[in-house]
């Protein structure tokens, strides 16, 4: 029985759809790997960047904790850096900077109660600075992006 087309034409063709799938298919796993390594060096600087400002509140805490007069004597609205060293942690002007990339800050503002206690803005009638509370915030910028932590400080000795 006679074939009615040239099967050596059609071997060709299979050959080119195959390397054609194949190609589509390493180039897809090139692209893969590559936006795998993109996300996962992003995420861990955005990791570190937060953990960065988590651990620059815990070291205001320790900072309160064994001297409250400096946090309370901290400019208020004034950008501050923290001074760590292996033996002290302090308050300094001095910018800080972490393994080059990262640059950690905190500001120290007022906080503003009502009658009631409850903390409010100070712009609401009736508020009034508590003495003895501070809003911290603390800013780390890193080459990605930057982390901004907020929370109270209390003076819990009083």
């Amino acid at each position: 029985m006679k074939q009615p087309f040239d099967s050596r034409g059609i071997t060709l063709v299979e050959v080119l759809v195959g390397v054609s799938i194949l190609a589509v298919i390493a180039v897809a796993i090139g692209i893969s790997i590559s936006t795998y390594v993109d996300s996962r060096s992003r995420l861990l600087t955005e990791a570190k960047t937060t953990y960065l400002a988590e651990e620059g509140y815990e070291i205001l805490r320790a900072i309160r904790d064994d001297d409250w007069n400096t946090i309370d004597g901290v400019t208020v609205d004034t950008v501050q850096y923290l001074d760590v060293t292996p033996t002290t942690l302090g308050v300094t002007g001095t910018p800080e900077v972490i393994d080059t990339d990262y640059t950690r800050s905190f500001v120290v503002r007022e906080l503003y109660r009502d009658s009631d206690d409850d903390v409010v803005a100070s712009t609401t009638a009736g508020a009034s600075p508590d003495a003895e509370s501070r809003l911290i915030e603390v800013t780390v910028v890193g080459p990605d992006d930057t982390v901004i932590f907020s929370s109270i400080l209390s003076n819990v000795h009083n």
